[in-house]
């Protein structure tokens, strides 16, 4: 999963403690039930942004090692504007170089 899929993950996390929070805050009969309600979103989203941040690490280190190991998949154009190392070779068995040609 990319970081905006973590990211996208972590938001609905997010959302879902605070529906579910709502949800609690409504049958609870008293102050203390909704306080203990509320510490559990809390708890609930920290740990939705703790997985995103690890997830968020582990796509950072599979990126560096792609990277790396050239994983990319990505050749560089490689001889563009350094010429080809053959302009003065000739053809041979006529004592011509290359730059006779030009």
């Amino acid at each position: 999963m990319s970081n905006m899929g973590t990211t996208v993950k972590e938001g609905m996390d997010k959302t879902k403690a605070s529906a579910q929070e709502k949800v609690e805050k409504v049958t609870a009969h008293n102050l203390a039930d909704k306080k203990i309600t509320r510490e559990k979103k809390e708890i609930k989203q920290t740990e939705a942004e703790m997985r995103a941040n690890a997830a968020r690490v582990e796509h950072k280190a599979e990126k560096e090692a792609a990277n790396i190991g050239g994983g990319t998949g990505h050749h560089g154009a490689g001889n563009i504007g350094r010429g080809t190392g053959y302009t003065n070779l000739g053809t041979p068995g006529t004592g011509r170089t290359g730059r006779d040609y030009l």
